[in-house]
C-alpha cells in the first residue's frame, strides 16, 4: 500500500520548522499533500504563503509533494486543550472532509503539532509526528510575527524577502551617499548595495550614453534583488536607485531616458534617505555637477519625484558628516521600529 500523507498549516510565515516537516514527510511518504490554509485578508495573504510553499518544494525538488491552496471556512474553535488540539467534533470533521476531498488515498496525518493525533484518530489514520517538542527547530510562526528581526534566521529563505526593508540613500553628487551606505550597513547590521552607476562610469571613463544609463538602471535593479534574496538581516541599504539614475541621465544626455522611470515604478523601496547638498562638493574625477545651484535643483527634482510617486522619505540636511550619519541612522531606526510595532499589533489582532 502506498503511504500518502497530508499536512496543513497557515505557514505565516514559512519557517525552518515547516521546512523540516515537509522534507521529513516527503522522505517518509510515497506522496505528501501540503495544504496551505487561510484567507487573502490574513496578515500575510493566502496567495503569498501558497507561493512560498510551492517555491520551496520546487527548489528542493520534492517531486512527490503536492501543494494545495485552501480558503479556510472552518468553525470557530471553542474547546482547545493545552497542546492546542481543538476538541470540537464539528471542527475535526471539517478538516477530515477537507483532507478526504484532496486525496481519498490518505494513510497518514503529518504534523509538528499534537493536534495531528486527534485528526488521525478521527479519520482512522496514522499520525506521523515531526519534532512535536520543537527540539530540532525551536521556533514558531507566532514568535516570528511578533519579532521578525530577532528570529530572522529561522524564516525560510523563500519568505525572507517579504520581511527585508530596503532603504535607498539618494541625493545630488558629493553628498556622502557611498560613505554613508557603508557606515550605515555596519552600524545597523544591514547588507549593502553599491552604486552600479559608479562602476559603469569608471569603466567608461565618464563618457556615458543612453544605453549606458539603461544598463545602469537594470544593473542596479539586479543588484538590489540579489542582495534582498541573500540578506542575512532584514535590512538592505542601497546606494542610489532608478529615480536618481533618471535625474543623472538628464545631466549627461540631451534628453532624459524616460524608460528608467519604469524601473523606478517597479522598485519597491521602503524608505528613501535624501541627502541635501549642505556639504561641500568634492571632485573625485567622475563628477560633473559641482555648481551649487545645479545640486540644489537636483535635490528639489528628486524630492518632487518622490512626492509624485508617493514614496516615503526622510531628508538628511546636517552640515557635519558625523551628524549626517546620526540623523540618517535615527530616521531609519525609527522607520523600521514603527513598521515592527505595526506588525506586532497586526499579529496580536490575528492570533
Amino acid at each position: 500500500m502506498r503511504r500518502v500523507g497530508v499536512t496543513i498549516g497557515k505557514f505565516m510565515p514559512l519557517h525552518k520548522g515547516h521546512e523540516l516537516m515537509i522534507e521529513f514527510g516527503a522522505a517518509m511518504m510515497d506522496e505528501l499533500q501540503v495544504v496551505v490554509s487561510g484567507n487573502e485578508t490574513d496578515l500575510i495573504s493566502l496567495t503569498t504563503r501558497y507561493n512560498w510553499v510551492r517555491q520551496f518544494v520546487y527548489e528542493k525538488r520534492l517531486n512527490n509533494v503536492g501543494v494545495h491552496l485552501h480558503i479556510d471556512k472552518s468553525p470557530t474553535p471553542i474547546n482547545i486543550d493545552k497542546d492546542g488540539t481543538v476538541l470540537d467534533v464539528d471542527f475535526q470533521f471539517y478538516w477530515a472532509n477537507v483532507f478526504t476531498k484532496i486525496d481519498r488515498r490518505i494513510t497518514h496525518i503529518v504534523s509538528s503539532d499534537k493536534y495531528g493525533q486527534a485528526i488521525a484518530d478521527r479519520m482512522n489514520l496514522e499520525w506521523l509526528p515531526v519534532d512535536p517538542g520543537r527540539e530540532m527547530v525551536e521556533i514558531s510562526a507566532t514568535k516570528i510575527r511578533k519579532d521578525p528581526t530577532k528570529y530572522f534566521k529561522y524564516i525560510s529563505d523563500v519568505a525572507k524577502p517579504y520581511y527585508v526593508k530596503k532603504v535607498a540613500i539618494v541625493g545630488p553628487e558629493s553628498t556622502g551617499k557611498s560613505t554613508l551606505v557603508k557606515s550605515l550597513g555596519k552600524f545597523l547590521n544591514g547588507s549593502i548595495v553599491h552604486e552600479y552607476g559608479r562602476t559603469v562610469s569608471e569603466a567608461k571613463k565618464n563618457k556615458l550614453d543612453a544605453d549606458d544609463f539603461l544598463a545602469i538602471a537594470r544593473g542596479q535593479d539586479a543588484l538590489i534583488d540579489i542582495a534582498v534574496r541573500n540578506a542575512a538581516t532584514p535590512l538592505v541599504v542601497i546606494d542610489t536607485e532608478a529615480l536618481t539614475t533618471y535625474l543623472f541621465s538628464k545631466i549627461y544626455l540631451d534628453s532624459p531616458k524616460d524608460i528608467i522611470l519604469d524601473f523606478a515604478a517597479d522598485q519597491e523601496i521602503d524608505l528613501y534617505v535624501v541627502l541635501a547638498p549642505t556639504v561641500a562638493w568634492v571632485d573625485d574625477g567622475t563628477r560633473v555637477a559641482g555648481n551649487q545651484a545645479d545640486r540644489e535643483q537636483f535635490f528639489e527634482d528628486l524630492v518632487g519625484l518622490l512626492e509624485h510617486n508617493k514614496r516615503q522619505y526622510i531628508i538628511v540636511d546636517e552640515t557635519d558628516y558625523v551628524l549626517r550619519q546620526t540623523q540618517a541612522a535615527t530616521g531609519i531606526y525609527n522607520f523600521v521600529n514603527q513598521r515592527l510595532t505595526q506588525t506586532q499589533t497586526e499579529c496580536i489582532n490575528n492570533m
